[in-house]
């Protein structure tokens, strides 16, 4: 019972030791000082079911840290914490799903662990979801549900997501077509560093009046957060 204590504990601390770039712990701090060590730590944690530590054993894993790159196991503890409800296992199980690295490629398999991932709010979950409605991959084809998605994750920020909910707004596909919103969503992408935004933007703006861009730049302005 002890050692289960001190296993969940290390993997509680050992997410930014690993992978933050903060360095390794010295001699005094009680935990481990080596990658070999802390893959010891994260295999006993996640062996007594710790979700954190499986997760973070699935990135090693995958990644090839310290350990041969294996995306057979990085999958198997991605699906043991995404089991117990992590949301970035389930983003990572979802995406070896769509790729088919360590588990059978599957769409609908990758959109199940997306929504689940997408319903603690993680972005890039919602994001890849509404691509997965927008296309009909792995779901029943549904512009307007791909949307209500891409919202979330461009509320959040999302530069892909925003670009996205820009062409749908220009194209009217899933909801009316609105050149004010569609130009606000690609100008908020365009500034978040997506070129085809901009280009895509540009080319929107043709077919629009003065009045309507100013009215779209407003929308940006009152969106976008002060100092940028």
């Amino acid at each position: 019972m002890m050692l289960k204590r001190i296993a969940l504990a290390a993997a509680l601390a050992l997410g930014p030791f690993l992978f933050t770039g903060a360095g390794l712990a010295t001699a005094d701090t009680g935990a481990p000082k080596t990658y070999g060590d802390a893959m010891r730590w994260y295999q006993q944690a996640a062996r007594a079911g710790n979700p954190r530590a499986q997760f973070f054993l699935g990135l090693m894993y995958e990644r090839g840290i310290n350990v041969k790159e294996d995306a057979t196991a990085a999958a198997s503890w991605f699906a043991k914490a995404a089991a117990q409800g992590h949301a970035e296992a389930q983003f990572r199980l979802a995406l070896m799903h769509q790729k088919g690295a360590g588990v059978p490629m599957s769409a609908v398999q990758a959109a199940r662990w997306y929504r689940e991932a997408a319903k603690a709010g993680l972005g890039a979950a919602q994001y890849n979801l509404g691509l997965l409605y927008d296309r009909g991959e792995g779901v029943t084809r549904d512009p307007a549900r791909a949307r209500a998605l891409y919202l979330k994750a461009a509320a959040a920020g999302l530069a892909e997501a925003q670009h996205n909910l820009g062409v749908l707004y220009a194209n009217g596909e899933g909801v009316g077509r609105d050149d004010v919103l569609a130009y606000m969503w690609l100008d908020l992408a365009a500034g978040n560093g997506l070129k085809q935004a901009k280009a895509f933007r540009d080319s929107l703006s043709r077919r629009m009046t003065p009045a309507d861009i100013a009215a779209a730049k407003k929308r940006v302005r009152a969106r976008r957060p002060k100092g940028k």
